[in-house]
């Protein structure tokens, strides 16, 4: 059924040529894989935990944190409130990346709901020595950051 199914697509799928280019991507040192996921956004590179063992921990490497709500829209290309979660899921990276530089945070927030968690985000990037610090807020908010030394 399988052969049918890739045949009708045109696809021809080969399992050994795949086998090889995954083991190629496995090989590389992490430096070499962060690197690489440092183009994507930071919610593309923590899915790739799943991937495999090899990969479970790969993403808590990153230097280059990337969070925008606007890819997480209940429908694609819909203006509206994120999915829930986004704040949750900026914890979740905040407290899981190991690099104590990072060299880009940035955000994206369309619907900030909680001033005292962004707060503590910014802080945490200033506390990691983030080189750059690009934010982006609604127009509703005003957010004054109180940096202290």
């Amino acid at each position: 059924m399988n052969i049918s199914f890739h045949a009708r697509l045109g696809y021809n799928f080969d399992h050994e040529s795949f086998s090889i280019k995954a083991y190629r991507i496995n090989a590389l040192p992490d430096s070499v894989l962060c690197h690489i996921l440092s183009y994507l956004p930071t919610k593309n590179v923590v899915a790739t935990s799943i991937l495999a063992r090899r990969w479970k921990l790969v993403w808590t490497s990153l230097q280059k944190l990337y969070f925008d709500d606007r890819q997480s829209r209940r429908l694609p290309g819909m203006m509206g409130d994120p999915m829930p979660g986004f704040e949750d899921f900026i914890e979740r990276v905040l407290t899981g990346t190991q690099p104590m530089n990072i060299t880009i945070f940035f955000m994206h927030c369309s619907k900030l709901v909680d001033l005292s968690s962004f707060h503590l985000w910014v802080c945490s990037a200033v506390r990691r020595n983030a080189r750059e610090i690009e934010l982006y807020l609604d127009q509703n908010h005003r957010v004054e950051l109180l940096m202290s030394d």
